[in-house]
């Protein structure tokens, strides 16, 4: 008899290894999301696959300083979003409008949101998690 093996024991081993499995993935779920927000190799805006060189500032039409990795055509939307922020802009840009304005408001806190998250002691804690793998069967 101590040869049989408990069908409930081994029922409940299968259900904490694929729990165990589903957790590991969502911790990955989380990392790749705040990673992939922050890659440096596209545009952090429309996700566009940067130039391998970095842009030559004599090319920037404005000297303020992007905080983001933009592409060149979200770069140009952004020094607009910030020049009608100051009272500026070009008026025949009617797409220009306030749902514009908000959307980029939005999209600049909801980076920030990120850039907060990844620097807790929990996010660091995940990123250990996720190095040490799923788990064995």
């Amino acid at each position: 008899m101590a040869d049989i093996i408990s069908i409930d024991n081994k029922r409940k081993a299968v259900q904490d290894i694929e729990a165990a499995r589903l957790h590991h993935r969502k911790r990955v779920a989380v990392r790749q999301t705040v990673q992939c927000t922050h890659c440096r190799l596209k545009c952090e805006k429309c996700g566009a696959q940067l130039r391998t060189n970095p842009p030559n500032p004599a090319d920037q039409p404005s000297s303020l300083r992007i905080p983001y990795r933009f592409c060149e055509f979200c770069a140009l939307d952004y020094i607009d979003y910030i020049e009608r922020l100051q009272g500026r802009g070009d008026p025949r840009c009617y797409w220009q409008n306030d749902a514009w304005r908000d959307a980029w408001g939005r999209w600049i806190s909801y980076q920030g949101a990120v850039s907060s998250f990844a620097k807790t002691p929990e996010f660091a804690r995940l990123l250990v998690e996720v190095r040490e793998g799923p788990p064995e069967e």
